[in-house]
């Protein structure tokens, strides 16, 4: 017969048990590394989550700034748009900007809208200086 079958019913028991013990103390290893890692992990969402609301806040707050901005920004161009309409001033420089464009001397920017030399010139250089870029 086999040495296996010979042994007692009480050691087999014995070895269960050693073996049924061991198998528990692993498990319970492992299980308490789970529970670490799941802490450390929960730890770390709560982590991101704050950095997230503190992030979405951020955005809010520069949204709401660039809107305050463009809306400025819109207003200033309006009023600049009627300032220009009804100052005659602006009128003369407006027709002196599209004479340049043209290519009119700065001659005739004085002469047509009633600028100084310095005025006409600027215009003049300034309208060349776009033209060659």
């Amino acid at each position: 017969m086999d040495t296996l079958t010979q042994l007692d019913p009480y050691l087999w028991l014995a070895i269960l048990s050693v073996l049924l013990l061991l198998m528990g103390v692993l498990l319970l290893a492992l299980l308490l590394k789970l529970r670490t890692v799941s802490q450390f992990q929960s730890r770390q969402t709560e982590v991101l989550k704050s950095d997230m609301r503190a992030l979405v806040s951020a955005a809010i707050g520069v949204g709401e700034r660039v809107h305050r901005i463009e809306k400025s920004l819109k207003e200033v161009s309006h009023r600049q748009e009627v300032i220009d309409q009804t100052d005659p001033g602006a009128q003369a420089y407006q027709q002196a900007i599209k004479m340049a464009q043209k290519g009119s001397s700065i001659e005739e920017l004085i002469d047509i809208c009633g600028l100084t030399r310095g005025e006409a010139e600027l215009i003049a250089m300034l309208h060349r200086m776009e033209r060659s870029f």
